[in-house]
C-alpha cells in the first residue's frame, strides 16, 4: 500500500487519472492505441473514476469499450510491476500483450456471433421527430491543446442536407465547455436557416443533462444562454445520442481543426465538405 501521493513512476502528483491516463508511462501506451478512441477518452475530464468509466460504457462502441478496459488493466499491471518489483515493461511490450489478449477474446467469442445481441446501439444517423430539423453536434481538441472546435450539421427528417457550421476557438480546450458551445452553435445555425422546430443531438451526456437541469458551475453562463435561446423556437429538443450515431459531426469537428479561427458556415450547399453526403439516408 502506497504511503505517499507522489507517482512512483514519474514523481508527479498521483491520482487514479494520473496513474491510468496522464503518467508518462500510461501516455506512451495509449499513444499506440486507436487515435479516435484515445481522443474521446481524453475529452472526458470527469475526476470521479466511477462516473468516468460509466460515461465510457455509455458512449463507446462495444469493441472500443473492451479495448479500453483491457488497456486500463494492462497499464495498472505494468505500473505495479515497475513500482513494486522493479520490472520495467516497455510500452510496445504492453501494447503487444493487449493486442494478443484482445485477439484471444475475439477467438473465444466467435461461436457467439450468430446469437442476436439484445438492444444494439444504432450505428446510423437517427431521424428527428416528424417536421423537425435534426442538428448533430460535436467538438474536438487539438492534439497539443491550446485551441478547440465545435461543429453542427443540419438535416431535415428525410436526411437531406440543409447546412453546417463550425467555430474554431483560440485558447479554449476544455472538452465539456466545447461540447456545450457546440449545442449553442446548433441553435445559431438553426436561426441562420430560419427553422423553428429543431432536434439537437450531442454525444456528450454530461452536458445534455446539465442543460436539462439548468445547472453547471463550470460553463453555467453558456447553459443559461442556450436555455434562453431555445425559447425563440416553437420546438427545441436537446438529446443525447451515442457516438456511433454522431459520426458526421465528429468528422466535421476534426476537419475544423485545420481551418482558420472564427466561424465558418455552409448554408444550403456543401462547398468543400466532400466527406458530407447530400442525403445521409441514400444507399
Amino acid at each position: 500500500m502506497s504511503t505517499t501521493n507522489v507517482c512512483g513512476v514519474c514523481g508527479a502528483q498521483d491520482s487514479w487519472r494520473h496513474s491510468l491516463l496522464d503518467c508518462t508511462l500510461s501516455k506512451s501506451i495509449w499513444a499506440l492505441s486507436k487515435e479516435e478512441m484515445v481522443q474521446h477518452m481524453a475529452m472526458n475530464r470527469n475526476d470521479n473514476a466511477k462516473e468516468w468509466i460509466f460515461s465510457m460504457f455509455e458512449s463507446l462502441p462495444n469493441d472500443e469499450l473492451v479495448t479500453l478496459v483491457v488497456t486500463l488493466w494492462a497499464i495498472w499491471s505494468a505500473r505495479r510491476k515497475l513500482i513494486h518489483e522493479g520490472i520495467f515493461q516497455t510500452p510496445f511490450a504492453t501494447h503487444g500483450f493487449i493486442s494478443n489478449y484482445l485477439s484471444e477474446l475475439q477467438f473465444l467469442e466467435k461461436p457467439e456471433k450468430e446469437k442476436k445481441a439484445p438492444g444494439p446501439r444504432s450505428a446510423e444517423w437517427i431521424p428527428p421527430p416528424e417536421n423537425h430539423m435534426k442538428i448533430n453536434v460535436d467538438a474536438a481538441v487539438a492534439r497539443h491543446g491550446r485551441f478547440g472546435t465545435v461543429a453542427a450539421i443540419c438535416r431535415d427528417d428525410s436526411g437531406e442536407y440543409q447546412g453546417a457550421s463550425v467555430i474554431r476557438f483560440n485558447n479554449v480546450d476544455d472538452p465539456e465547455t466545447l461540447e456545450t458551445l457546440a449545442i449553442r452553435e446548433a441553435l445559431a445555425l438553426a436561426d441562420d436557416l430560419l427553422f423553428h422546430d429543431i432536434s439537437v443531438a450531442s454525444d456528450c451526456k454530461v452536458v445534455v443533462e446539465a442543460i436539462k437541469k439548468g445547472t453547471s458551475a463550470q460553463y453555467g453562463a453558456v447553459i443559461h444562454e442556450i436555455i434562453d435561446s431555445s425559447r425563440v423556437f416553437s420546438s427545441c429538443l436537446i438529446n443525447h445520442e451515442f457516438r456511433t450515431s454522431n459520426v458526421e459531426a465528429h468528422k466535421l469537428a476534426k476537419h475544423a481543426l485545420s481551418l482558420g479561427f472564427g466561424r465558418h458556415v455552409w448554408l444550403g450547399h456543401l462547398g468543400n465538405l466532400d466527406f458530407v453526403p447530400v442525403n445521409i439516408c441514400d444507399g
